[in-house]
């Protein structure tokens, strides 16, 4: 017969639980304290990375805002064009041939 004990014993337990025991450690029941610089750097990169982020949006909103006033002039000088060459179609319409003739002339020159 063995004197082997199958009891449990120290060595099984956790090694926080036997740092306690033998005094290995202090119990701390304080909140963890805060870097007030991590923070500050943190609060910071945000507020960089928001400027950032206004400025690209400020930067794109004057870039539509410029093709769409573009757009615009574009189309208004074409209703325009078609509107003259309307008109020089009507008074086409209206001339004498002789009058013609001489219109003619003019653009070919």
């Amino acid at each position: 017969m063995s004197d082997w004990d199958d009891s449990d014993d120290d060595w099984d337990k956790s090694d926080d639980e036997l740092d306690k025991r033998l005094g290995l450690t202090k119990i701390d029941d304080a909140p963890p304290a805060f870097d007030d610089e991590d923070e500050d750097l943190t609060v910071k990169e945000k507020e960089r990375d928001a400027k950032a982020s206004a400025q690209l949006n400020k930067q794109k909103g004057s870039a539509l805002a410029k093709k769409k006033a573009a757009e615009a002039a574009a189309k208004d000088e074409l209703e325009l064009a078609k509107k003259a060459m309307q008109l020089e179609a009507e008074m086409e319409a209206n001339m004498t041939a002789e009058e013609r003739r001489l219109l003619e002339r003019e653009r070919q020159e």
